[in-house]
């Protein structure tokens, strides 16, 4: 099992209004409980789960439906603009997501990039 403090996040925000970074948080989400569990991701990787075994991501969820490694991210109005870069170790590439907040919920951006596992190292 690899522990999430090993997958490295950063955010990077363009504001359209005057918002200063201070007022956004952001935390790293990774499913489930905060563990990268490889034969999760082994046995799902090819798998497209239907809405009634996998629910999709509630609320304004941007990137990959299936994603397991991303952020949430507090504080981002409609029309901010940001990237999202997941860094790569030993057990994936580096993924980035770049995106656009569509309107004002009020609730978090849950944003997952499309990750490139290295499926030999966590079969290993």
């Amino acid at each position: 099992m690899c522990h999430s403090r090993a997958i490295v996040l950063a955010i990077i925000l363009g504001f359209s209004g005057v918002l200063s970074a201070a007022e956004i948080e952001w935390e790293p989400e990774v499913y489930p409980k905060n563990h990268l569990f490889p034969s999760l991701v082994i046995g799902t990787a090819r798998v497209n789960p239907s809405e009634e075994l996998f629910p999709a991501w509630q609320g304004d969820h941007q990137g990959d439906p299936q994603g397991i490694v991303g952020t949430s991210i507090a504080g981002l109005r409609k029309g901010d603009k940001f990237k999202l870069v997941v860094v790569a170790n030993e057990y994936m590439k580096q993924g980035k997501f770049e995106g656009v907040v569509a309107e004002n919920s009020g609730d978090d951006v849950i944003v997952h990039p499309k990750i490139t596992y290295a499926y030999d190292r966590l079969a290993g």
